[in-house]
């Protein structure tokens, strides 16, 4: 007696000729139904974008009861709206193959500046990760999700983009902000200021005179508290990118930070 068996290939319609092995598994994963009655290949990208997606359904349900226990606790208010998206972005890596990067993004909003004399994120003036209670309540999030979600993504050599955008409002920095030299003095430093590459140089001795210094030391904090804290990113290949803004508007709503990890060709293998 004969056995039958079906090989069914779905794909999404792009535009091109379907011409690919069926069997790449590169390219499909194997999937078997009702015993070996039939084998279908899904297209790797989505399974991956399926993972991926309840990647992002845990986490921000993870944020929003951390971010309620936090009110509970009067860390923050109602004004503190936490964010955070995962997704699959298809990027040329250096040597211009295609490659399948996992990408998280953490970032906040405040909805108003303060409360009872009380300011949800940095005070004007501030840099340090641990004046605002926005800021510092994200990354504990953040750490919480790369250690709990993300690791097996993470292994020795893997290679992460970090980027860390700090934002500073328009009101100008009148004389000068002390820096108290604590990330180190920093000459030239690379960084995209308002989106354009510039570099950044500050010192303790010349302390902070501008926004776009002030924004900098932001990102700063927000990078020692990962090489430090995050354990699986203290065995991968990290480049930070950070990006300081300069916002047109005044008040603690400009005032913030945000964070997107990106972990190339995070589905290899």
């Amino acid at each position: 007696m004969f056995k039958l068996q079906f090989i069914i290939v779905l794909f999404v319609i792009t535009g091109n000729l379907f011409s690919q092995n069926a069997t790449d598994p590169a390219i499909y994963t194997k999937t078997t139904v009702s015993g070996d009655i039939a084998t279908i290949y899904i297209p790797r990208k989505i399974k991956i974008e399926r993972t991926v997606a309840n990647i992002d359904i845990v986490i921000r349900q993870q944020l929003e009861d951390f971010t309620l226990q936090m009110r509970n606790e009067n860390q923050i208010t109602e004004n503190v709206q936490t964010e955070v998206t995962a997704r699959v972005v298809e990027q040329p890596d250096e040597k211009g193959s295609n490659e399948l990067n996992l990408s998280i993004e953490f970032k906040y909003r405040v909805i108003k500046a303060s409360l009872r004399n009380r300011t949800e994120d940095f005070p004007n003036g501030e840099y340090s990760l641990l004046s605002s209670n926005a800021a510092r309540i994200t990354m504990t999030m953040l750490k919480r999700s790369v250690e709990d979600q993300l690791t097996e993504y993470l292994s020795p050599g893997t290679r992460v983009t970090i980027r860390i955008t700090g934002t500073t409002d328009g009101l100008p920095v009148v004389g000068k902000i002390a820096y108290k030299g604590e990330y180190g003095n920093f000459q030239n430093e690379k960084c995209f200021v308002n989106g354009m590459f510039d570099k950044i140089s500050v010192t303790q001795e010349s302390g902070v005179k501008t926004n776009e210094q002030l924004a900098f030391l932001r990102t700063y904090g927000v990078r020692e508290f990962m090489e430090t804290m995050i354990t699986p990113l203290q065995g991968t290949e990290n480049n930070f990118e950070h990006y300081a803004v300069v916002s047109k508007g005044i008040g603690g709503e400009y005032r913030k930070i945000s964070v997107e990890l990106i972990i190339h060709d995070a589905f290899r293998g």
